[in-house]
């Protein structure tokens, strides 16, 4: 009881040790992604009127990007994301029509429209990529890194998981299963080549390479990397559960139900990391969307790190409608109950914990049983 008490004094003592207070000002800005603020990428939101709101991507572009990466307080290039790529906000749209020409140290020192004025939906909410490295559509692509005030191709004839594992890190992609590819390049010359990682570097320039910049290269296969990105779309506040979604192409689409089974659906949880079983749902039983179809007569054995790594028919290529649309429900080993402990709901996907020990209310509860005590004593 002592043990669990001291917490509590120490709240009573000095609050601000155990949970400081965080207050928001007028054009404060944060990114969001699973719902949850995140560092370096996510759907931009700014506090306004005592309120956070989101930003509409019409006019959206790298410069309003940077801004926003500077306004964060990060020396990293910004790059744009549109069409509500980290998810959609459920508060008003803030700003609308934002034209940075990239200099500006507040995004509210552009010139935008405000105070709710705005003709977007939540479907268009913007989203920034803080970083010196980007893939040509988010989260897969060809490698690109801001190098000497513009942003150059790798390239490597032997680009290989190892190299992709940095890439994707570097991002802040939560990837269990990045893929390497190399492809003929009609980049110019400017690059960086051939690149060496044994996938534990934490970014890419930790890597050898034969150099960056305008130099020569032999090497011509420029580097192209998919971060393995899937997450469970849901309709409850249950994050082990929901529809199956892949990025591809720039956009988010879902699976077709063909061949469906529990195989599939336990590659998916092992691959968001969210159990070690799966149960495999039919016929849109999360809900119909309006999404691309991407896959198609899935079929895996049940030993794939990625649910790109199992026999299907193509990106792309299905002959189904809104109605077969495949979901999971994923299960701990130990658990007879459905894990519900982490959001996986968007991709890119951050861990954030929200154990604190004792908790406030359990010192409430405590604080409270000892002033009846004193008032049944007097």
């Amino acid at each position: 009881m002592f043990v669990r008490l001291i917490p509590c004094i120490l709240v009573l003592y000095r609050a601000d040790i155990i949970v400081p207070t965080v207050t928001s000002s007028e054009g404060d800005i944060r990114l969001i992604t699973d719902d949850s603020p995140s560092p370096l990428m996510g759907r931009v939101e700014i506090f306004h009127d005592d309120q956070w709101g989101t930003v509409c991507d019409d006019l959206w572009d790298d410069n309003d990007a940077t801004v926003v990466c500077r306004q964060l307080g990060l020396s990293y290039v910004g790059t744009a994301t549109d069409r509500g790529l980290f998810g959609q906000g459920a508060n008003l749209i803030w700003l609308d029509g934002v034209a940075c020409n990239g200099t500006e140290d507040e995004l509210t020192l552009c010139p935008h429209n405000y105070d709710g004025q705005e003709d977007c939906g939540h479907e268009e909410d913007a989203g920034v990529i803080c970083n010196d490295i980007r893939l040509t559509e988010h989260f897969e692509g060809v490698v690109l890194v801001y190098f000497d005030g513009d942003w150059i191709p790798v390239l490597d004839n032997t680009w290989n998981t190892k190299d992709a594992t940095v890439v994707c890190q570097q991002l802040g992609i939560k990837s269990l299963a990045p893929r390497a590819f190399a492809s003929e390049t009609t980049y110019g010359s400017s690059s960086i080549c051939d690149v060496n990682c044994d996938g534990t570097e934490r970014s890419l320039d930790q890597c050898t390479s034969s150099g960056w910049g305008d130099i020569h290269c032999e090497q011509n296969k420029v580097a192209i990397v998919t971060c393995g990105t899937v997450r469970l779309n849901g309709v409850s506040d249950r994050p082990n559960e929901g529809t199956v979604e892949i990025f591809h192409a720039n956009q988010w689409g879902s699976i077709c139900d063909d061949y469906w089974d529990d195989k599939d659906a336990t590659v998916v949880c092992r691959e968001l990391a969210i159990g070690e079983f799966g149960l495999a749902k039919h016929e849109s039983f999360f809900g119909k969307n309006d999404n691309q179809i991407w896959l198609d007569d899935v079929q895996c054995p049940g030993n794939e790190s990625s649910i790109y790594d199992c026999q299907h028919g193509g990106l792309g290529v299905h002959d189904c409608v809104r109605t077969e649309i495949a979901g999971v429900v994923c299960f701990s080993a130990t658990a007879s109950e459905p894990m519900n402990q982490v959001d996986h709901m968007t991709t890119p996907r951050y861990q954030h914990s929200h154990h604190v020990g004792t908790t406030l209310t359990d010192c409430f509860t405590i604080v409270l049983f000892i002033g009846l005590l004193i008032s049944s004593s007097t």
